[in-house]
């Protein structure tokens, strides 16, 4: 059966370069599931002009579009399969399509709306506090209808149902899954061997997009104040981004601060080379794959209490969560670097948490639940 997958840029819009991204890495394990299970997975993007590559056994064929809506996709997929022999999948809801279509899913990614409203709009008359609130609920009813576009739907976190059901006072309609992301975790041996290595000298990995929700603002005054207190400390910012210049002009220059950029295949054994993750993103986030690889890894990790993260971190367990602020974060990665046992403890609980909850296996399995339902439906 064919599978025809929709995402607005997967290549850029000459169909070069592969772009970066979460979504993006999502894609391709769904790709890869989807050949495994027998079917012939095909991807359609935006494009400035029609172009078909191919990558990792992914066809990705292009579609000239001006705008930003997925219809001139699904109209290229419909011409080229017969609509009897085909299940769609919407990879993100802000870019799907109103469908009764059976055999029709989209995905959920998780709240990105919980963003200041100084990063929402440009119009600085919102700002102020109650046209702040004004304007964040004016936009809310957009996020419910995009979900409401299709009959099936699979979230990454329980926290978007969350928010559903609180401001819209009903249960939402179709079939829902939720799956978490996922990461590949090291064995027992791996991580007693790193646990034991552990001692001072303490390496803290920020590994992600070098973007303001993320919490680039919030890193360089807290690399600053912590090298300052501690002298066995040092930190890899790894990633790439709009900040990245911001990050290297203030933070370049000491040698206990290193900058890499690393394909997301290397995510985890980045991760197992370091002690400490700090995930201090400030808005934006579903289960998030920074969070799902430290504790993967075996990594103590401190983050923030922001979207589905709260749905993966119980405080002082198997990881510590504090608030998206600049004097939180320090205490707890404070607490983190001058806590031996506590540190050992939480990663050892959240390598435990990652291999019973956020494994590939457990992701394929309730993808694969998903993918069998919808081929059995009949248009």
């Amino acid at each position: 059966m064919h599978a025809d997958l929709f995402f607005y840029r997967f290549f850029d819009r000459v169909g070069r370069e592969l772009t970066v991204g979460g979504v993006q890495t999502y894609i391709r394990s769904l790709v890869e599931l989807l050949a495994d299970l027998g079917h012939k997975p095909v991807l359609y993007q935006l494009a400035d002009a029609d172009f078909e590559r191919d990558v990792d056994g992914l066809r990705v064929i292009g579609v000239r579009a001006s705008g930003v809506r997925p219809d001139p996709l699904v109209r290229e997929a419909d011409r080229r399969a017969p609509p009897g022999d085909r299940i769609r999948v919407f990879c993100a809801d802000h870019f799907s399509l109103r469908t009764s279509d059976p055999r029709s899913v989209l995905i959920q990614h998780g709240v990105s709306w919980d963003l200041p409203t100084r990063l929402t709009s440009n119009r600085t008359v919102f700002h102020a506090r109650y046209l702040s609130t004004f304007w964040k609920y004016v936009r809310m009813p957009k996020y419910a209808r995009l979900f409401e576009n299709c009959p099936n739907k699979v979230c990454v976190d329980h926290n978007f149902l969350n928010w559903y059901r609180c401001v819209l006072g009903r249960v939402p309609r179709g079939n829902i899954w939720v799956i978490p992301n996922f990461a590949d975790a090291i064995d027992e041996r791996q991580l007693e061997e790193k646990l034991s290595r552990s001692g001072t000298k303490l390496k803290v990995l920020f590994a992600r997009r070098f973007r303001a929700i993320r919490g680039t603002r919030l890193m360089v005054p807290l690399v600053r104040s912590v090298l300052k207190k501690c002298n066995d400390v040092s930190f890899t910012l790894a990633g790439e981004g709009p900040d990245e210049g911001f990050l290297r002009e203030s933070l370049e220059g000491d040698s206990r601060v290193s900058f890499i950029k690393y394909a997301s295949a290397d995510a985890g054994d980045i991760c197992s080379r370091h002690d400490i993750v700090i995930v201090p993103s400030i808005a934006s986030e579903g289960t998030s794959l920074s969070v799902a690889e430290g504790m993967a890894s075996g990594c103590a990790v401190v983050a923030t209490n922001v979207g589905g993260i709260t749905n993966m971190i119980i405080d002082s367990h198997n990881g510590l969560l504090c608030t998206p602020e600049l004097a939180t974060l320090e205490a707890n990665l404070l607490l983190a670097i001058g806590d031996h046992d506590l540190r050992r403890r939480i990663a050892r609980n959240a390598h435990r948490t990652a291999v019973d909850a956020f494994s590939r296996e457990l992701w394929r399995d309730r993808w694969s639940e998903v993918i069998g339902e919808l081929a059995r439906r009949q248009r």
